[in-house]
């Protein structure tokens, strides 16, 4: 890239928990994103830790991570090439501790206060503090920080800020706890929005019946609470800019839990939409491989995609993903792989290692995945194989499983508490 003063503004928009359904259900996004290329995108890992180390530097998460919040040596995030190439970039996370480890990699970052070391605050006080801030968030029925708050926040950075900029956004709303404001709290009534919030405190992924309805309503009115505010993002951004708003994972209701854990497409298949100066990139397959975004964006302005990313840019060729994820909450590991029209899940005791079960489904007759077919298909075989061979390398198995308990930081462990995973 010689000249970057010519180069395009990247626009990098996340939502958390956007399944791959939700856009359907948002009026306003679709209007303003009439003109953008829709894709699917398959995600590494069900969940926001397992997944950026894709999207931001064309890795599995093994590979990437050092510790709770620490990123490897010799990553190489897309952020880092686009900043050597001239780019100014700016990250803005609507409060997500998994997501504080990128902030070195940024010109500006801005996490709601979550890279701060609040061990050096008073802990009474500190656990006051936090409190009280989720009392707040409670009162108003709306989440720690809005997609209005964020978008007002990066535009000012957006309008001080020389070109070409890297920009990327990390939505929070359609995150439990679900808080779609006071009005679609009420209409979803107080009492009930209350207890589904109480029980999944008790109980996480093992909520009743009645809980997980209520779970997955309030869902949607978060989704409808997004759809609002989205406008906002889009109002501040330069028209010619190359746009990608992508979910990081989704959110699973349909197989007799409620979370973010488990491998079926509810939670790794996500919607992605790509603005006119950005279409072309996503053309050819129908499915993108988050593994693949930052590879595409690179090649696309003319950069070198580094020799240790295990993304390629986005081609004809639909390509398989492998899958991965190790759940505390649930002591499980789950491991997976999925082509365009097949998948295989295994799963372990996350202690023992000792595998629990496979299952196998033809997502081309069985999209969501109602039947599994494991021992019943010759191709089960072939992928249980690829799998195997991906998961037994040194990397893989030796860092898959992570220990998240061991934060010294109490705000970030209050606020994962908050969010669910504690």
């Amino acid at each position: 890239m010689s000249d970057v003063s010519e180069s395009p503004d990247v626009v990098l928009l996340t939502i958390d928990c956007w399944r791959h359904d939700a856009p359907d259900e948002m009026d306003s996004f679709e209007a303003l994103t009439a003109e953008y290329r829709r894709r699917d995108a398959i995600c590494p890992a069900p969940a926001t830790r397992g997944v950026f180390p894709a999207i931001l530097a064309g890795q599995y998460y093994p590979f990437v991570y050092d510790g709770f919040d620490e990123i490897r040596d010799g990553a190489r995030p897309l952020m880092e090439l686009l900043a050597e190439a001239g780019y100014s970039t700016g990250g803005f996370v609507a409060s997500n501790p998994f997501l504080s480890a990128w902030e070195p990699y940024f010109d500006t970052f801005w996490n709601d206060g979550l890279t701060v070391d609040s061990s050096l605050l008073p802990a009474k006080l500190d656990a006051v503090s936090e409190t009280l801030r989720n009392a707040t968030d409670y009162a108003r029925f709306r989440g720690r920080v809005t997609t209005t708050e964020l978008a007002e926040r990066a535009e000012r950075w957006y309008g001080r800020t020389d070109g070409p900029r890297f920009c990327w956004l990390h939505l929070m709303d359609v995150h439990v706890p679900f808080l779609p404001g006071f009005k679609r709290s009420v209409e979803s009534g107080l009492v009930r929005t209350l207890r589904s919030h109480y029980e999944f405190s008790k109980h996480h992924s093992e909520v009743d019946g009645e809980t997980l309805a209520t779970l997955e309503a309030l869902y949607w009115e978060c989704v409808d609470y997004l759809d609002e505010q989205i406008g906002k993002v889009f109002d501040f951004i330069d028209d010619d800019a190359a746009v990608v708003v992508v979910g990081d994972h989704g959110e699973e209701f349909n197989h007799g839990k409620y979370g973010h854990a488990r491998l079926y497409d509810e939670c790794v298949r996500v919607p992605l939409f790509a603005s006119p100066t950005a279409a072309e990139w996503f053309s050819g397959a129908e499915e993108v491989r988050q593994l693949d975004i930052p590879a595409t964006i690179a090649s696309n302005l003319g950069l070198d995609v580094p020799s240790n990313w295990e993304g390629a840019p986005h081609g004809d060729e639909a390509r398989r993903s492998f899958l991965l994820n190790h759940s505390p909450m649930l002591n499980r590991a789950y491991t997976g792989i999925r082509t365009e029209d097949r998948k295989v899940i295994e799963t372990f005791d996350a202690e023992t290692r000792r595998q629990l079960r496979t299952e196998a489904y033809d997502l081309a007759a069985d999209p969501d995945e109602t039947k599994d077919v494991s021992g019943t298909v010759e191709w089960e075989g072939r992928l249980r194989d690829e799998l195997d061979e991906f998961t037994s390398a040194e990397e893989v198995a030796g860092n898959m499983m992570e220990d998240g308990t061991d934060l010294h930081d109490s705000t970030v462990e209050t606020r994962l508490r908050t969010l669910g995973y504690k």
